[in-house]
């Protein structure tokens, strides 16, 4: 029976894979902001906060699959995401030309 660390993971995993698809569907084009790729995750069936979205991106970033702009506004609990696209490697991920046991493209 998997565990709820196992079970995170392979939400983490899943969720992921559903962010680089969506960036996909909009490239060569940008998502405009963290709110659309929110509202757009959602319509895919991943029920997230707008803070759990900033940290998947932020995760995205780290593992080099897509870039975006940040700017903090004064008073804002969280920074203002931007012009979310993929870079070559998010791109690659997809296309299957390399592999990454942290992505779920399923």
């Amino acid at each position: 029976m998997p565990t709820a660390t196992d079970i995170r993971a392979a939400q983490a995993r899943r969720r992921r894979g559903k962010a680089l698809k969506i960036l996909q569907t909009a490239a060569p084009m940008a998502i405009a902001d963290a709110a659309l790729l929110y509202r757009l995750l959602d319509d895919a069936g991943e029920s997230m906060t707008i803070a759990q979205v900033h940290d998947l991106l932020r995760d995205l970033k780290e593992r080099g699959y897509l870039r975006y702009e940040q700017k903090r506004v004064p008073d804002a609990e969280l920074p203002v995401i931007r012009w979310i696209r993929l870079e070559p490697k998010g791109r690659d991920i997809l296309e299957a030309t390399i592999e990454d046991p942290a992505v779920d493209l399923a």
